[in-house]
């Protein structure tokens, strides 16, 4: 755990799938986590690095969004009051309980441990900007709005010009370009947006290294125009008529040669025809359709079976209607 100003620290573990970053925040009588962890060892981990840099209560916990990795052991801080937006607690509450058993099927001991990992719904919401005001700290909550997720914050200290971003960025192996198959295309704003935070700190969602203003600037206009020709290419095979199942088979993989090639790149492509399907039907993010049925066939191109092919779905219990938003 790295302390980046006084109080301030971020609990960074290696670049791999389901193990994310967390935060932790110091103050005068009290201290805010951000994000918990997938399972029992990471979360026990971080609570063991808290314990060597402060004994004051954990009052609050922020989860930047609902994605399994920072949110399934929340409850390894009853009495902290969980915050998120209105939008990433009602999909926290889509994290059906077989949610668990899916994953424990596609990622067996000793590859992933879902050990001690539960749904637990946050505590408080709200949408816009939150304020938690600790003394002479200030700790913003900010929604940024749809992007990796249907709703991802930051958490930003202006005075020590610190922001945790969660997974709008990640800088490991797996999201070398972004992943917005649960989001939108609005990630495009978002990411010049952060880019214009007056800060010199910028801790990803995963990844274990903390990016300087200069870097998350790189970031963030290697993202823009990766998105942009993305939606580009996109476009051109909707116009088609060309379903998004089709489309990440069809696209143009040379236009994306300077992030990889369409074994690297194919699950991520296929995730963002989707979104990008939805925004040209004028959809909001993840559409008014059958989004738990999509988000399991996004899911699927991520486990390639044995004969080089994909599976056309994986079942993670997403099968109950969704609300129209």
């Amino acid at each position: 755990m790295k302390e980046m100003a006084k109080g301030a620290y971020a609990f960074l573990q290696p670049p791999r799938m389901f193990q994310s970053n967390s935060g932790l925040i110091v103050g005068k009588k009290w201290a805010t986590v951000i994000d918990s962890q997938t399972n029992k060892y990471q979360i026990e981990s971080f609570i063991n690095k808290i314990k060597n840099v402060t004994d004051k209560p954990i009052r609050f916990l922020i989860n930047t969004h609902f994605d399994p990795d920072h949110v399934w052991t929340n409850h390894y801080f009853p009495d902290a009051a969980a915050i998120c937006t209105t939008a990433t607690r009602k999909e926290t509450l889509r994290l059906h309980p077989y949610n668990l058993v899916a994953l424990r099927k596609m990622m067996p001991e000793p590859l992933m441990s879902f050990d001690g990992a539960k749904m637990t719904p946050q505590d408080m919401t709200f949408d816009g900007t939150l304020t938690i005001y600790d003394g002479e700290r200030e700790i913003q909550i900010i929604d940024m709005g749809a992007a990796h997720t249907i709703s991802d914050t930051v958490v930003y200290l202006p005075k020590e010009k610190i922001v945790y971003c969660g997974d709008i960025v990640m800088i490991d192996k797996e999201n070398r370009v972004p992943s917005i198959g649960k989001g939108s295309y609005h990630m495009i704003e978002v990411m010049e947006k952060l880019a214009n935070f007056d800060a010199e700190q910028f801790v990803p969602g995963h990844g274990n290294a903390i990016l300087t203003r200069e870097e998350i600037m790189q970031k963030a206009n290697e993202a823009v125009e990766f998105l942009l020709v993305m939606r580009e290419e996109a476009r051109k095979l909707f116009n088609k008529g060309i379903t998004y199942k089709k489309a990440a088979d069809k696209i143009n993989y040379s236009k994306f040669k300077k992030w990889g090639d369409k074994d690297t790149l194919y699950p991520i492509i296929f995730g963002n025809c989707a979104r990008a399907w939805s925004e040209f039907k004028g959809e909001l993010p993840l559409g008014k359709h059958d989004k738990g049925t999509e988000l399991e066939e996004i899911m699927a191109k991520r486990q390639r079976n044995a004969d080089g092919t994909y599976p056309d779905r994986i079942d993670l219990g997403y099968n109950r209607p969704w609300e129209d938003w």
